[in-house]
């Protein structure tokens, strides 16, 4: 058996919340929760960047022929620059909110979205 990884050619976001801060993207992960509600959630950090993505995966065969071309599409993307990763976030508004951020900066294709999303203006929103 031969085994062999064959990486995303490209990546297509088609909307995007630059938020101005790790807190307020925080504030507004915790939004949906109960205040006093206990629970958890989780991000990515990426090389300087907390990020959270809603895939595009609608079942029709076009669609999966452009994934098989190796062509990848998120709906939308929320991030902020966070320049050093810490294992978990409890938002002030929610502070028994814990959302657990997992470093992906190992991954080729995350590390790609975080170097993108450094390069756009603060507060930029699409």
């Amino acid at each position: 058996m031969k085994v062999e990884h064959s990486p995303w050619k490209k990546l297509e976001i088609r909307s995007f919340i630059r938020f101005e801060s790790p807190e307020e993207f925080a504030n507004f992960v915790a939004a949906p929760t109960p205040g006093g509600m206990a629970g958890s959630t989780s991000l990515v950090w990426a090389d300087g960047v907390l990020l959270r993505h809603v895939p595009l995966n609608p079942p029709t065969e076009a669609f999966a022929s452009e994934l098989l071309r190796g062509n990848l599409v998120w709906d939308h993307l929320d991030f902020a620059l966070m320049p050093k990763h810490v294992p978990e976030i409890r938002p002030a508004s929610r502070p028994a909110l814990v959302i657990n951020v997992l470093d992906m900066s190992g991954n080729s294709m995350f590390a790609d979205v975080a170097k993108w999303a450094k390069g756009l203006g603060a507060g930029e929103k699409t």
